[in-house]
């Protein structure tokens, strides 16, 4: 039976995260751990994207799946995203897709992900980013902040974090912890719908 482990209201839209599929309807696709966006209207798992963007309210709910990697809804003034960001999501700046800057975002929240403090990398990952503001050194181990190399794509905006740990947080699935292939199901839907 699927759970509600999560939960938060913007303006007129709505953001679950369920540990398992839930039973109502919902748009996904087939994620990929890239950077494209694909319009909710258009979504189906043969559509291979990391996002899904509506112009215009819906009462269609859209769905990404996470395990670590950042939930990112994005509401603007002409409609709200929801994004899949592991680190190749972020490098290929996601953020900056040019349908997801069409709807002129006023606010970003990331959902429940991992947190720095428990995304060890290699030395060889540095290659992937160029600032290395993203990286801290513990124990001379290093680490990366996916929240914070999102944040450097839109400085002009204050994110909001729910700053729940998906890799300490045993409510939450995550990859890194136990290598599970089971997922969360991060919602965004209008409010009211359904």
């Amino acid at each position: 039976m699927p759970k509600l482990i999560f939960e938060k209201d913007f303006d007129q839209y709505q953001f679950q995260v369920w540990d398992t599929k839930p039973a109502f309807e919902i748009c996904e696709v087939d994620q990929v751990h890239g950077h494209s966006v694909c319009d909710i209207h258009e979504a189906s798992l043969n559509i291979k994207s990391d996002g899904l963007f509506a112009n215009r309210k819906t009462d269609l709910t859209m769905a990404i799946r996470t395990a670590d990697c950042v939930p990112i809804v994005v509401v603007g003034k002409k409609g709200a995203a929801l994004l899949h960001a592991g680190w190749a999501g972020v490098k290929n700046q996601i953020l900056l897709n040019p349908l997801v800057q069409k709807l002129e975002i006023t606010k970003v929240f990331l959902g429940p992900h991992i947190s720095v403090e428990n995304y060890e990398v290699q030395d060889n990952f540095l290659q992937h980013f160029r600032d290395q503001s993203f990286f801290e050194i513990r124990n001379e181990k290093r680490y990366f902040n996916l929240a914070l190399a999102l944040q450097k794509q839109m400085p002009q905006l204050k994110f909001e974090s729910s700053g729940i740990c998906t890799f300490k947080n045993p409510h939450f699935h995550s990859f890194r912890r136990d290598k599970t292939t089971k997922r969360n199901y991060n919602i965004l839907k209008i409010k009211g719908s359904l």
